[in-house]
């Protein structure tokens, strides 16, 4: 149950941070002797998707999947998530280098703090084998 808790507090604080304007960067091409343009987004926010960047609203919905679903698991005192939570926080942890791949290696601090409390969900969640 406490890897449950564990898990549960880095999904929140990984929502709360996908919700800051700074996460997600959008570089736009200028001519050579020209700086490039850079935008910065919300997780949340549809630009990023609309420009074929679609990793960030990946992360996100299943970072609230994840979160509701560590939620009822908690609450109820159950494990019925099973397969679902390192499975989908396993895509998240996938999604956002590929982000970052988009905008041409760019992190941002929140970018990389949504990525490693994903990895710290993800290596609370998936199961050991158990030992005869």
């Amino acid at each position: 149950m406490t890897k449950k808790i564990i898990a549960l507090c880095c999904m929140a604080a990984c929502v709360v941070l996908m919700a800051l304007p700074f996460g997600v960067v959008m570089r736009f091409g200028a001519p050579p002797p020209e700086e490039p343009y850079v935008s910065y987004h919300s997780y949340f926010s549809l630009t990023p998707f609309a420009y074929a960047n679609w990793f960030p609203m990946i992360a996100t919905v299943l970072s609230v999947v994840v979160l509701l679903a560590l939620t009822f698991d908690v609450a109820r005192k159950k494990d019925r998530a099973g397969k679902l939570v390192p499975i989908c926080l396993f895509v998240c942890m996938a999604a956002s280098p590929l982000a970052w791949l988009m905008a041409g290696w760019t992190v941002t601090a929140i970018g990389g703090a949504v990525f490693v409390l994903h990895t710290v969900a993800f290596a609370t969640q998936i199961k050991r084998g158990k030992k005869p």
